[in-house]
């Protein structure tokens, strides 16, 4: 997401939910774009704005299984694709951010397949250049770290991601802060720092001396802290509120309100978690919802009965029946147990529990045999109209999260710093 000249307001491309669709926020409302020609559905891609010539870069992510490495720029409401010489490998979760002091984006690491990356490129007037050998020294490799320019200091800011325990040789969560400024990088060693995390959201915000950093995940658990960093010091914030707790959200600055915006995300990584769909400003220490989210939908998808089998779901003590497909709730916030039931016959999960924190979608599919445990025929197995009955069960997609909420979808992609 970034601050589009072009449409005096925030800009958002892709995401969850192996979206491309292109979304821009003014005045506090989103609008959806339709442009003539998009780049392929992908998510955890790179993003970065140069606010010299208005253009924003998109480089990789991934689509389902497939890293990629093909570069677009936005401007003035179109899409194009760039052709280059050279491009660095398929990847995702790479960091990326303009230096405007250097002139260039920056790009640096990422995960390619299951290799973690340690090169640094640049990308100017349309082509990719690799620094790597050019650099005497160098971050360790990683992914899913927060990458954004520091225009009071004129730096680009590294901090987190996830990379390889030198003692063990396993993931370890980081919480390194590297700098990089005049062609070179250079690890800081403040006296106090964020804890370990990853796919965290660091933005630029002058009004708190230099970025703002929010979220993420380590230690097994999202985060919703808010740390303000400036002049190689980070220092943590208490605002009065604060978004819940996710990690790849989306942010950017917005210099014309002077508010940094956040963005969706992903408030587990557990499975079945929502996708977040909520919008936050934060400005003169405080985060301030868009809207007021206060619901899920929660949707209960069956897999195996008969056609216009009747079966249950008890969520907070009330039984709710059904001989559709699928069954759909508006759930307020909180934590929820649930029971689901088909006489005759042995649905899994039988029990479990969620939470729901507001402007999310989700899905539990649940899947019936019978009392012997064989496998009952599927619906698409049986008709036409059963196949047709077969793909309601999907869960919901983009779109039906917009219609649901007027707004993008819930989002774990990236947003243009």
């Amino acid at each position: 997401m970034t601050y589009d000249t072009s449409a005096d307001g925030v800009l958002l491309f892709g995401g969850a939910g192996g979206s491309n669709r292109t979304w821009t926020l003014t005045n506090g409302n989103w609008t959806e774009l339709y442009p003539t020609a998009s780049p392929a559905p992908r998510a955890r891609a790179s993003m970065a704005y140069d606010n010299v010539t208005g253009q924003a870069l998109l480089f990789g992510g991934e689509t389902g299984s497939t890293d990629r490495n093909d570069t677009w720029t936005f401007s003035g409401g179109a899409w194009t694709e760039i052709p280059t010489r050279t491009a660095p490998s398929p990847r995702y979760g790479a960091a990326l951010t303009y230096d405007a002091r250097a002139g260039y984006f920056l790009l640096f690491g990422g995960l390619e397949g299951k290799t973690f990356l340690n090169d640094t490129w640049k990308y100017e007037n349309g082509q990719w250049t690799n620094l790597t050998d050019t650099l005497s020294g160098s971050p360790p490799a990683r992914f899913a770290a927060s990458l954004a320019y520091d225009p009071l200091n004129g730096t680009a800011v590294l901090f987190g991601g996830v990379g390889i325990s030198p003692v063990d040789h396993r993931n370890q969560t980081l919480a390194d802060t590297w700098v990089f400024s005049g062609g070179a990088w250079k690890e800081l060693h403040p006296h106090r720092r964020p804890p370990p995390r990853w796919f965290a959201d660091l933005s630029t915000d002058p009004s708190v001396g230099g970025l703002l950093l929010f979220g993420g995940l380590g230690g097994g658990s999202t985060r919703n802290d808010t740390w303000a960093y400036g002049n190689g010091t980070w220092s943590q914030l208490s605002p009065p509120r604060s978004p819940p707790a996710r990690f790849l959200a989306g942010t950017a600055y917005d210099p014309t309100s002077g508010t940094v915006v956040l963005f969706g995300g992903l408030s587990s990584n557990r499975p079945h978690v929502p996708i977040l769909g909520d919008t936050w400003t934060f400005r003169d220490g405080t985060w301030v919802a868009l809207r007021p989210y206060t619901t899920d939908l929660v949707k209960f998808s069956e897999f195996g009965l008969p056609l216009k089998t009747r079966w249950s779901v008890e969520v907070a003590g009330k039984v709710h029946y059904t001989r559709a497909p699928a069954l759909s709730l508006y759930l307020t916030n909180g934590t929820y147990n649930f029971t689901v039931s088909a006489p005759g016959y042995v649905p899994t999960p039988a029990q479990g529990d969620f939470f729901t924190i507001g402007g999310g979608v989700e899905h539990h599919p649940i899947h019936f045999t019978t009392g012997s445990g064989v496998p009952l025929a599927s619906r698409s197995s049986l008709s036409g109209q059963g196949l047709a009955g077969a793909a309601r069960h999907r869960p919901l997609g983009s779109r039906n999260l917009r219609i649901a909420l007027q707004q993008p979808s819930g989002h774990d992609g990236v947003m243009v710093r």
